[in-house]
């Protein structure tokens, strides 16, 4: 209200009306706000206190703080409310920046310089050593390393298996990938992330984790149709090579349009010939140890009647 001005009007029941003068509400005391001392600049190393002060002259000063990390394009509201703006150097507060909005009792404001808050110490973040393909025996222990250098690094390894579109993340978090080379892990590929304490990601480059001893899985002999007569034991044979095999039977009754799984789980089909299996259907699916598979032809169990003697 400082250097206000006030008159009257007075109106009566008849509707004349007065204006009086004006008179000035003058204040002895008002100081005009302006900032003093700006906040300045620093450079801080990572773990030191770091301290930006703003001074400023006027009534019933407020102050508010606003900041923007490295890389933002948004300013942020702080919660700090006094002149002085302080706290410690991390990672996350490397060359942030910040001013102040210094506001007097009677709505009055003045906005700060820009600070910018250096740290001295930070390590640009890069790969040093990409991590190399290998070939590995079966049961063999494979170690795939990635070097690099930055502030707090943290590790990311991802995998896909052979055969596979899919990159799954590993629970490997440190900067050496190694295990027992299996079946499973035959020509899997593997890559790593890299994070620094500030944000900042590098990916590794792809590498193959290949096996020696994968033999590949091929059918070298394939079911034939089998005769019997009833009572009479009939066998149906498929043969294949490749590591750690595995066999699933699946039969079709006659007459049938629905396969079943059978409990045979060898190489080898076989039971006595009953009516039910008179003229049966079967294949087999044959698996190896890292997940392919072959699916043979299908083939029938032939029931052969009994030729009576004349």
């Amino acid at each position: 209200r400082a250097h206000r001005e006030v008159y009257c009007v007075i109106t009566d029941q008849y509707g004349n009306k007065v204006v009086s003068d004006i008179a000035v509400l003058t204040c002895e005391e008002i100081t005009e706000l302006c900032i003093t001392t700006q906040p300045v600049s620093q450079t801080v190393a990572l773990g030191e206190t770091y301290t930006v002060t703003v001074e400023a002259q006027g009534d019933g000063l407020r102050y508010q703080w606003y900041f923007r990390n490295v890389g933002a394009n948004n300013w942020s509201k702080s919660t700090v409310k006094s002149n002085v703006y302080t706290d410690v150097m991390t990672g996350k507060r490397a060359h942030r920046e910040v001013y102040c909005v210094v506001t007097d009792q009677y709505g009055n404001k003045v906005v700060s310089d820009i600070a910018v808050l250096t740290c001295e110490e930070v390590t640009e973040l890069v790969i040093t050593s990409q991590p190399v393909s290998q070939t590995i025996e079966l049961g063999e222990t494979f170690t795939v390393t990635v070097e690099a250098q930055g502030d707090g690094l943290k590790y990311q390894w991802y995998i896909r298996n052979a055969g596979s579109n899919v990159w799954s993340k590993s629970s490997v978090k440190s900067n050496v990938y190694t295990d027992v080379m299996t079946g499973k892990r035959a020509h899997r590929e593997v890559y790593c992330v890299i994070t620094d304490q500030y944000g900042n990601k590098v990916t590794s480059d792809v590498v193959t984790l290949a096996c020696e001893s994968v033999q590949e899985l091929t059918l070298t002999v394939a079911p034939t149709d089998a005769y019997a007569a009833l009572g009479e034991t009939y066998t149906v044979t498929v043969e294949a090579q490749g590591e750690g095999l595995t066999y699933q039977w699946y039969f079709r009754n006659e007459g049938s349009n629905v396969w079943h799984k059978s409990s045979v789980k060898t190489n080898v089909y076989s039971d006595i010939m009953t009516s039910i299996r008179a003229n049966r259907d079967v294949y087999c699916v044959i698996r190896d140890m890292y997940g392919n598979k072959i699916t043979t032809e299908i083939v029938t169990l032939n029931l052969i009647m009994a030729v009576e003697a004349n």
